[in-house]
């Protein structure tokens, strides 16, 4: 009991190195604990003990796997502060009717990350759990060796959900057909989505360079937050007049919101206070008038709805896929109502709805909305009806979306007819597979 505890818990639950069970101080623990117990050495750990783990573990999700119909993937590769590589594949599907994800390939990746590359690497993974078939999506950020791996990956053309209709006149034609010829006839083929959240960042980072009114605001707020890290005499000031622990967040280049929280972060502070701690360590040239703050109090203003929507489509543990509808359609009406009323931001504002409907103009043209930008090089793959469709079944979204679609309400209407539609081909043609199969 011990020593699974140990490996399960210490070392795989709490990430502690392997070498702790050869450290002689918790050796010592354990003797304390129980005389008469034996660790275990560390290769017998890594050799035996985990590896039975990962036997164990691999066993359960391959049972998963074959007992679902379809599977989703999401994939990315990533780079770690020593320049090691690493591509992760993750499945999503349903067991029972539950939502299960589980990790299916953790692999350190060298060389060149090429299309080929990536897909190869994919193809492995889901070969190695039988669910080449089964596969229905995948998702990826907008890179292109990720696209050029998918095109790979799904040779086929994409089909869209209208494919799922089955596409006979005569309805006793089923009745001649076998299983196997229905299966083959109306087969579903995978294709990729593009990762939601990675397409919002993009479309922020196109946005900001557009805030050029505020250019010296932003440079002091970046500054700030750089002595705040990396100074100890202005760190120990700073938390004098705002408390122990209080800080202004670092920004990172791959996430947007991180430039946004810590904008807020400065917004915030009592800036008589955040005054005083500059003067009293000689960086009077941060202290930003009243203008400069006006600016920073609307550019935050400006980009919460966008900071909200990423973290909600950031969520792990519950389905996003549903919201980019409702988001993408929230978003635009809110920019749209804020080109009356911004003061200093009005050319940031023009860009982001730029950006909204030159990189979602697929998206747009499925919702049947026009958009005010011709589709480019920087415009996004979200022409699948999926998104459609799970806004429309998604309890939370349902069609009350619609709200801020900018069309008439026969538009709307219209759309709503269009998706119930397509649903009830999709339902179906899973109805009829099923009467095949049981009958």
């Amino acid at each position: 009991m011990i020593t699974q505890s140990i490996v399960h818990n210490l070392i795989i639950g709490c990430g502690m190195p392997v070498s702790i069970v050869d450290n002689e101080y918790f050796r010592t623990f354990l003797a304390d604990i129980d005389p008469n117990y034996v660790p275990p050495c560390r290769q017998s750990v890594t050799t035996s003990l985990i590896a039975k783990v990962v036997a164990d573990r691999k066993e359960a999700v391959q049972k998963e796997l074959d007992e679902c119909s379809a599977v989703a993937l999401t994939t990315d590769i990533w780079t770690d502060r020593r320049r090691h590589s690493y591509m992760v594949v993750t499945s999503h599907s349903l067991v029972a009717g539950d939502r299960c994800s589980r990790l299916l390939a953790f692999k350190s990746v060298k060389g060149s990350h090429t299309g080929q590359r990536i897909c190869d690497e994919l193809d492995t993974a889901v070969s190695e759990y039988g669910i080449q078939d089964k596969v229905r999506f995948v998702v990826t950020d907008n890179a292109s060796n990720m696209i050029n791996a998918m095109c790979l990956f799904f040779p086929s053309p994409e089909q869209d959900e209208q494919s799922f209709e089955p596409c006979v006149d005569d309805s006793s034609l089923w009745r001649d057909l076998s299983e196997s010829e229905t299966d083959d006839a109306f087969s579903t083929s995978g294709s990729r989505l593009a990762c939601f959240c990675h397409s919002l960042q993009l479309l922020v980072r196109g946005g900001l360079d557009k805030f050029t009114s505020c250019r010296s605001a932003l440079a002091k707020v970046s500054k700030l937050a750089n002595i705040v890290h990396q100074s100890a005499q202005f760190r120990a000031a700073f938390e004098e007049h705002f408390g122990q622990g209080k800080s202004v967040p670092a920004s990172n280049d791959t996430r947007w919101n991180s430039v946004y929280r810590q904008i807020e972060a400065v917004v915030e502070l009592d800036q008589l206070r955040l005054l005083d701690v500059l003067q009293e360590t000689l960086h009077e040239n941060l202290t930003m008038n009243a203008k400069e703050l006006a600016q920073l109090q609307e550019l935050v203003s400006l980009l919460a709805p966008f900071a909200e929507a990423t973290d909600l489509t950031q969520g792990d543990k519950a389905i996003t896929v549903s919201c980019v509808v409702p988001t993408i359609l929230t978003l635009r009406r809110l920019l749209f109502e804020q080109q009356r009323s911004v003061v200093y931001h009005r050319s940031a504002v023009d860009e982001l709805i730029k950006q909204i409907d030159s990189r979602f103009y697929d998206l747009l043209c499925q919702l049947q909305i026009t958009p005010t930008q011709p589709r480019s090089s920087t415009s996004l793959t979200f022409d699948s009806d999926v998104f459609l469709m799970t806004a429309a079944l998604d309890p939370r979204y349902a069609f009350h979306w619609l709200i801020d679609h900018p069309g008439s309400q026969e538009d709307k209407n219209a759309l709503r007819h269009q998706i119930i539609g397509k649903l009830l081909l999709v339902f179906k043609y899973r109805l009829s597979l099923m009467l095949l199969i049981f009958c």
